[in-house]
């Protein structure tokens, strides 16, 4: 049996070469290049999750400049306008769902299991524990996969300052308590929560307040990995060098 050869092929027009290296290089090499490669697919879903954002606050602007300009809202339209930012929280939740359930395996990956498990599950812990928006979005996206779009009811308007020199217009969709009682699956602790801050919550608060959140996970994310990038980075960068160190020898 032939015995294996580890090399790094450079492939270019009319200038093929194999240069070899040695077993452990190319095991190190591999390593780094999963790394970056996980590190890749982790900003990915993030910048995902950023560009879903930017569409709600999109639909945001939309509806209250339509509200500022053609300012007779007719009812079709106040429900029209409702659906569609609950079709875009919707579409925002669904990818930080998959932002969030795909974190332990990137972050697995990237340090070839030598991160504990349970250190990445109480960092999503502490948030949820801590932020009332973002346990009050985590109970709406599981409602809104299961039963409806979030939106109950809206309000729209503007007006002057005290002063009249500025002129405000606002749209605004609340998500309300007394519409998902008879949901089994919504958690009567968080559905109490909205009911003693007033029965509903604003959710073009909730959204903001719960991507500032993600925010924050993912920089103490990406200040973990970082030694880890930089490290892969320099074996990557060091292998090239070698290889055309000695290309450039043997001539």
């Amino acid at each position: 049996m032939e015995k294996s050869r580890y090399l790094i092929c450079r492939l270019a027009l009319n200038a093929p070469e194999e240069l070899p290296i040695t077993k452990s290089q190319y095991e190190s090499l591999l390593t780094s290049r999963n790394c970056l490669t996980e590190l890749a697919s982790l900003e990915e879903k993030f910048f995902a999750v950023s560009e879903s954002y930017r569409e709600v606050e999109k639909v945001i602007f939309d509806i209250t400049i339509n509200d500022l300009l053609y300012s007779s809202v007719q009812v079709p339209e106040i429900y029209a306008s409702g659906a569609l930012f609950g079709r875009q929280v919707a579409s925002f939740m669904s990818v930080v769902r998959l932002y969030l359930d795909t974190i332990a395996t990137h972050a697995r990956e990237i340090t070839c299991d030598k991160i504990d498990a349970a250190a990445i599950k109480a960092l999503l812990s502490e948030r949820y524990d801590h932020s009332f928006y973002y346990r009050v979005m985590e109970a709406i996206r599981n409602h809104a996969q299961h039963r409806a779009f979030p939106v109950h009811s809206a309000s729209y308007g503007g007006g002057w300052d005290k002063e009249r020199t500025e002129n405000t217009y606002r749209a605004e969709s609340f998500f309300e308590a007394n519409r998902v009682i008879d949901d089994n699956k919504f958690k009567p602790k968080i559905r109490k929560e909205i009911e003693m801050a007033g029965g509903k919550v604003d959710l073009k608060a909730c959204v903001r307040q719960y991507f500032s959140d993600l925010c924050e996970i993912h920089a103490v994310y990406v200040n973990y990995c970082q030694n880890r990038k930089s490290r892969r980075r320099r074996t990557l960068n060091t292998g090239v060098r070698s290889g055309l160190t000695s290309r450039a020898a043997r001539r």
